[in-house]
């Protein structure tokens, strides 16, 4: 009996040293549907972060079936070995151990594993992180894992494109790696926010997005709007067609901005004034980056400029 005994606590001690062996460098999220972590944000978090760990959070509890707590971290955090931690967005957590974003490139993230941790941190600024532009980077960190080691896949807005595989336990190995989009602005064109909250969420979580605002289209109108006084200052300007200058658009579209703004683009005195202009709209606005010159979208048949410089 004694014998047995031993032999029991023998067995029992190496299966226990095997199941060590198992899950040393990784950390248990959710166990046969069971929640084995939580999802800690900034006692202060910025809106990315916040709606970042809720997609976490969903998402685990479609492919698992287990619904992780959301919690905030306080200033005095210290990291408990009993306790399983995914952090969502920079946090007094993610501060002690040392995990920065201010040296990432903008919407550039970390994603870190190591021991019983997993930090998704990126540049994140406080504006909406479903939207347009802005900083999200902590988001795109949330959205990278999930298609990267848990597989879902969103090719389409809304639920008929999302892939979600099923599974009862996720485990987190040791890992760690930085990305930084390789073009700082990502956006597709035609893709309208209030009618279609749907496509805007399907945007981000495909990457899509952009740190500041900016404005690719036409922009010879906006110019010859904004300086009325040079049809009459600097006529040499304006294009040169059948020996006059195109001051003033012609009349077929004096109401539309397709026609204004033919301009001698030849001339370096354009030039000059198209950089003042410029200049003064980055002080206007000096939280944009990027002005586009861009032609309109239709010149005028005879808004060429048949100036010598020109041809």
């Amino acid at each position: 009996m004694i014998r047995k005994g031993w032999m029991s606590l023998l067995l029992a001690g190496l299966l226990g040293v095997f199941s060590y062996i198992f899950t040393a460098g990784a950390m248990v999220m959710v166990e046969k549907g069971v929640p084995r972590a939580r999802i800690v944000i900034a006692a202060q978090p910025t809106q990315t972060a916040e709606y970042a760990a809720k997609e976490l959070r969903d998402y685990i509890k479609k492919i698992s079936g287990a619904e992780l707590q959301i919690e905030r971290a306080g200033r005095g955090a210290r990291l408990r070995g009993d306790i399983n931690y995914l952090f969502v967005g920079p946090s007094a957590y993610t501060k002690r151990l040392g995990i920065r974003v201010d040296n990432l490139k903008p919407d550039g993230f970390r994603v870190i594993a190591k021991n019983n941790w997993l930090a998704l941190v990126g540049r994140d600024d406080n504006g909406k992180p479903v939207s347009p532009y802005g900083e999200t980077g902590s988001l795109y960190a949330v959205y990278n894992f999930l298609r990267t080691f848990l597989g879902v896949r969103w090719f389409m807005p809304g639920k008929i494109g999302e892939v979600v595989p099923q599974q009862e336990t996720i485990i987190v190995k040791t890992l760690s790696y930085k990305k930084e989009p390789d073009f700082t602005y990502r956006r597709l064109y035609g893709l309208f926010y209030s009618p279609d909250p749907a496509d805007a969420v399907w945007y981000r979580r495909l990457g899509f997005g952009a740190p500041w605002p900016v404005d690719i289209n036409h922009s010879f109108w906006r110019f010859y709007r904004a300086n009325p006084e040079y049809s009459r200052e600097y006529p040499q300007i304006f294009s040169l067609v059948d020996g006059k200058r195109q001051t003033e658009p012609p009349a077929e579209r004096r109401n539309k901005h397709w026609g204004n703004g033919n301009f001698d683009l030849a001339n370096p005195l354009t030039l000059r004034l198209w950089v003042k202009y410029i200049r003064g709209y980055f002080d206007k606005h000096p939280q944009r980056k990027i002005y586009s010159v861009v032609p309109n979208d239709v010149m005028y048949i005879k808004g060429w400029s048949q100036d010598a410089r020109s041809r």
